[in-house]
């Protein structure tokens, strides 16, 4: 397969479907569980590690994950705290995090992630341009902008931006008909209760 121009906005890759699964594919199985946790819920790193302490958080039957003010640090973010919604894949990624057991979870290694990242994917032939633990919530945000425009005020406060960050940093990516079609897949039930 002859690989597709990287998409890159702000030095950060935005990965088509496809590349995600070719790079997950290449990464340990802790890896894995924590990078589909951090696409499938776009949080910030720093948000993510608060939430791993904090499993009481996340309500199954809501899809969602309430995020109080101690889990958002960035000095920039104008919402005291978020609702984070989740899609079906999303729920599964958080099941699946937190059926592991505490144990295991504290044993997650996200200090080497951006390194394992790249090596998955130069395993999987592709260019390394961009690789790095933010580029889930980009990738996330990306999809939802680019396959459901008309939710933009949920996707905006599921994410924790102001409509001028979501304009600037998430649209106009350039995704391919295939790549659309398969975010359509990987988002099902976003949102939806």
């Amino acid at each position: 397969m002859v690989e597709d121009k990287p998409i890159i906005k702000h030095d950060t890759r935005i990965l088509r479907p496809w590349e995600w699964f070719l790079i997950r594919d290449c990464l340990k199985p802790g890896t894995q569980i924590v990078c589909d946790v951090s696409l499938n819920t776009e949080m910030r790193s720093t948000e993510l590690s608060c939430f791993l302490q904090h499993p009481e958080w996340y309500t199954e039957q809501r899809k969602a994950i309430e995020l109080p003010k101690e889990a958002i640090l960035k000095v920039k973010c104008t919402l005291d705290e978020r609702t984070v919604l989740l899609s079906n894949a999303g729920v599964d990624a958080v099941n699946t995090l937190f059926s592991c057991s505490a144990k295991a979870r504290k044993e997650i290694d996200r200090s080497n992630m951006r390194k394992e990242l790249i090596a998955a994917a130069t395993e999987a032939k592709l260019s390394t341009l961009g690789i790095c633990p933010k580029m889930f919530r980009k990738t996330m945000i990306s999809y939802l902008m680019a396959t459901i425009p008309d939710k933009e005020p949920y996707i905006l406060m599921s994410a924790g931006h102001g409509k001028d960050v979501q304009q600037r940093h998430y649209l106009a990516a350039g995704f391919e008909r295939r790549d659309i079609e398969d975010m359509r897949k990987f988002l099902k039930g976003w949102g939806e209760v």
